[in-house]
């Protein structure tokens, strides 16, 4: 019978590798990319953020994707602010 300390090192390759391989599967394969697409004007934007409170969903505002690089938090919250998508008192507690 082989000991559990003689199968620690496959074990541990195994989880490395899978973990690797579905981290790449992942970023290739184009299956969550319609999940969130870019929403066509200001109006859809102010739409969908005022649907959002009205029917008490939470969300927040985050500027980390890839898309979002040449953006701040500061300037998307003005734009909610600005579009009337969101008041003050919404923009504080989204974030």
């Amino acid at each position: 019978m082989v000991s559990l300390t003689a199968l620690l090192l496959p074990i541990l390759l195994s989880a490395v590798i899978a973990f690797v391989a579905s981290s790449i599967i992942h970023m290739v394969l184009p299956y969550h990319r319609t999940d969130w697409r870019k929403l066509p004007n200001e109006d859809a934007v102010r739409d969908t953020f005022r649907a959002f409170v009205e029917h008490g969903v939470e969300f927040t505002i985050a500027t980390d994707g890839p898309e979002m690089m040449r953006t701040h938090l500061k300037d998307e919250l003005a734009l909610l602010r600005r579009i009337g998508a969101l008041d003050e008192d919404q923009l504080g507690q989204a974030n």
